[in-house]
């Protein structure tokens, strides 16, 4: 389904940034390493939009590795200011992982955390969350990578 309203999302100076033209695949707090060192914070809100869904404007510069399911992702900064923005999942079917703060006009409503096990001590988790301590089980992998693979057909 197409939003009437594209939601963007930008780097702290304006320079790169990303507009959606779609519903989130998944919203989710990530307690990684990568992602706290990616950026800055003790965990990263992260709102997933599928491949082809979205567009990136500007130049940024990028940091390539495997992540803990030993699948490629990718981390995009602005090449201007040096603030993320996005990361392309390949765990999640390449889809583009946004930082929700950083997204305009957008109401966070996480359904998960991932990687618990690598989350800091002083972070506090809420009571009822679905935790997992690492990625969700493969099961819920799969089936999230059904979902974007049915929607590049679609796009």
């Amino acid at each position: 389904m197409k939003f009437s309203q594209p939601v963007h999302a930008r780097c702290e100076c304006g320079q790169l940034w990303l507009e959606a033209k779609s519903r989130t695949l998944l919203q989710l707090v990530c307690h990684c390493t990568d992602c706290r060192e990616a950026t800055g914070q003790p965990f990263t809100e992260v709102a997933f939009f599928a491949p082809g869904s979205y567009r990136v404007h500007g130049e940024s510069q990028t940091e390539q590795m495997a992540g803990g399911t030993g699948l490629g992702k990718v981390y995009h900064s602005c090449a201007e200011c040096g603030s993320p923005l996005y990361a392309t999942v390949n765990a999640v079917g390449g889809s583009a992982g946004v930082i929700a703060s950083r997204l305009e006009s957008f109401k966070f409503r996480p359904a998960l955390h991932v990687w618990t096990s690598e989350k800091l001590s002083e972070t506090k988790l809420p009571l009822f969350a679905i935790k997992f301590s690492e990625a969700p089980p493969n099961a819920a992998g799969t089936a999230l990578r059904a979902v974007v693979k049915r929607l590049k057909k679609r796009a």
